[in-house]
């Protein structure tokens, strides 16, 4: 559509009285309604079609100009208010059937009617899938279960859980410090003969000590994981006992 033809045209045809409008209007209605059109031309020339669209209407209502539609329609449909568009234009062409710029017109109230269209079929598919998530009636409370609830305290403890996992936290710290403790009696075994004692005898001092406090650490683990399994199990209903051993814990159990 040729919009700065359309806007030159419709400027000198609000420059005068026009025999085709509908409306009688006083001298004062005419001048405001050309000054609204003045306005919405400049809004619509620096891009704020809001603003433009607001004017043309309102020139509209004052003046009854058939061919402010045509202003209308256009901005209306440059901000996508399609069903505002689709009915100024068609207003346009039934008051003009003879205007010049007829089939642009239509080609443009075609593609209008299509987004029309699937916009309102977009309404009534998502109005249908509300309307098919509700409930169709009342909904029953739920039947009590013939089961008898658990008695309070039943299943696993939380305190055997919580030694559990401090057991293996020891554990696990214990097996790095045996890891440590081998590397350094590693790098004390394979210094180059003729090596000075006082260039290994820190990763010796670091060998013995690791070696002590991992294997510590991890006897003291294992039985924290053998304690926690026998509360959290004897807790839950089964009945379990444990056994130390120097390389670990053992549980048995019936459950």
């Amino acid at each position: 559509m040729r919009v700065m033809w359309m806007a030159a045209w419709l400027t000198a045809l609000a420059a005068s009285p026009c025999a085709a409008q509908e409306i009688e209007m006083t001298e004062g209605e005419r001048q405001e309604a050309r000054g609204l059109f003045e306005a919405g031309r400049s809004a619509f020339s620096e891009g704020r079609y809001e603003d433009a669209l607001g004017y043309f209407e309102r020139s509209y209502e004052i003046s009854g100009l058939v061919e402010l539609l045509y202003n209308i329609g256009h901005t209306a449909d440059r901000i996508r208010r399609d069903a505002r568009a689709l009915e100024a234009f068609e207003q346009y062409l039934a008051a003009r059937p003879d205007a010049p710029e007829r089939a642009a017109v239509e080609a443009r109230i075609a593609v209008l009617r299509r987004a029309v269209a699937e916009r309102e079929a977009q309404a009534e598919r998502e109005a249908q899938a509300a309307r098919d998530a509700e409930p169709e009636g009342p909904v029953e409370p739920a039947a009590p279960s013939a089961e008898p609830a658990p008695e309070a305290g039943a299943g696993a403890s939380p305190l055997g859980w919580i030694v559990l996992g401090g057991g293996a936290a020891a554990a696990v710290a214990g097996a790095i410090l045996l890891g440590l403790a081998e590397a350094s009696a590693a790098e004390v075994r394979d210094a180059p003969p003729g090596t000075p004692w006082r260039d290994v005898e820190g990763a010796y001092g670091q060998a013995d000590t690791f070696a002590v406090v991992g294997a510590v650490l991890l006897g003291v683990g294992a039985a924290g994981v053998a304690t926690g399994l026998v509360i959290a199990l004897t807790e839950g209903g089964a009945e379990a006992e444990v056994a130390i051993r120097p390389g670990g814990a053992v549980v048995r159990g019936r459950f």
